[in-house]
């Protein structure tokens, strides 16, 4: 079974950096990829969204719990004013 891969510029725009970015992070081996027959880099969708994982989690645990509890209130803020609009009230 063949596994679902981004090119690099997809991957690029999902993780927010550039085709280069993208490609040294390959060169690096901080990105699993492999090149197809035209030379193509495809990197698989799961290391793609393991990456973005690994970042938010990075994020969330470099955020003070002052920051942290903001975000959170901001968040179910978000939430009510979002299930607000679709009872149409």
């Amino acid at each position: 079974m063949e596994e679902d891969t981004y090119t690099t510029g997809q991957a690029a725009r999902i993780l927010r950096v550039t085709d280069r970015g993208v490609r040294k992070m390959i060169d690096r081996g901080e990105l699993e990829a492999h090149q197809d027959e035209r030379g193509r880099h495809l990197i698989p969708q799961r290391a793609v969204h393991a990456m973005l994982e690994e970042r938010r989690e990075a994020e969330v645990g470099e955020m003070s719990p002052e920051e942290t509890s903001r975000r959170t209130e901001e968040a179910r803020e978000l939430r009510e004013r979002v299930a607000k609009a679709s009872r149409g009230s």
